[in-house]
């Protein structure tokens, strides 16, 4: 009866703490946000970080993602369509010079696109072969750059089931440089990004 008295002790010295530091975290994130200030990290309730399966309603692909990410699937397999993608906001790298970043599938059936399916231009460099899902495909990868804005995509391309392949990401950011350092923006962790959205890829699978 003791240990039972005591555990129930715990459990409301717990409660009470939670409930405290509920009541201390939602004003001061609600204040940031109405002063439209940065949102300091510390403010940020973390989410559930868990892994999510998506299958697309044709059951052509599917692919595993990072459950903190934003999933949409697009078209209905029409040429040229973008037909799935998964969006990282900014708010998964706060304070830093990260804008966002994305997952795509596209599927062309043009007889040109297809043709030109692994030829590269306007800037983009053959990184070679490269493996998905057992099919052959090309790395591709493309930097722009404009107005302090930077992005680099990677591309995965290739002819599967007589259709091209686009299987990508982007990465966007803006030049840490254009912050003072009262602002406390950081240099954005694009190893983190990269690895994040490199998985993505390395779990696509074909049904066809």
């Amino acid at each position: 009866m003791k240990t039972l008295r005591i555990s129930l002790l715990v459990l409301i010295i717990i409660g009470i703490f939670l409930l405290c530091t509920e009541k201390l975290w939602v004003p001061k994130l609600v204040d940031h946000i109405l002063k439209n200030e940065n949102i300091p990290a510390a403010l940020i309730k973390p989410g559930l970080e868990t892994t999510k399966h998506f299958t697309d309603k044709n059951n052509t692909f599917s692919f595993d993602y990072n459950s903190l990410f934003t999933l949409g699937e697009l078209g209905n397999h029409m040429p040229g369509t973008l037909i799935a993608e998964v969006d990282i906001p900014s708010t998964y790298l706060p304070n830093t010079n990260f804008s966002d970043a994305g997952f795509y599938v596209e599927k062309q059936t043009d007889v040109n696109a297809i043709k030109n399916c692994l030829v590269t231009s306007n800037g983009e460099v053959d990184k070679g072969p490269a493996s998905m899902s057992g099919y052959p495909f090309r790395k591709i990868t493309l930097s722009d750059a404009g107005a302090g804005n930077f992005y680099e995509t990677t591309h995965y391309r290739g002819i599967v089931g007589r259709n091209c392949y686009i299987i990508g990401y982007t990465i966007h950011s803006t030049n840490i440089g254009n912050y003072s350092p009262d602002q406390g923006i950081k240099e954005f962790d694009k190893i983190k990004v990269q690895t994040e959205l490199e998985n993505i890829v390395n779990s696509f699978r074909f049904y066809i």
